[in-house]
């Protein structure tokens, strides 16, 4: 299962860390700051399983997630 999740606040980033154990075999990480995608990346990259990959950019629609997660502000 592909997930993306756009927006890597303090919310975001929690998310992040929580779906490195939901069994999803890639993580897409986006957010408008990528100082904030760098550092998130980073640390769920740490503590993910080797099977699932973590891209970071906007999520593509040649390969579009299987879920979608947005937590950006209102």
């Amino acid at each position: 299962m592909r997930v993306a999740l756009v927006g890597l606040g303090t919310t975001g980033s929690h998310i992040a860390r929580q779906l490195t154990q939901s069994g999803a075999t890639a993580l897409v990480l986006h957010d408008l700051d990528p100082r904030r995608e760098e550092q998130v990346s980073a640390a769920v990259r740490a503590i993910v399983d080797d099977d699932t990959s973590v891209i970071v950019g906007p999520p593509q629609v040649a390969d579009p997630p299987d879920v979608a997660i947005l937590a950006t502000p209102a």
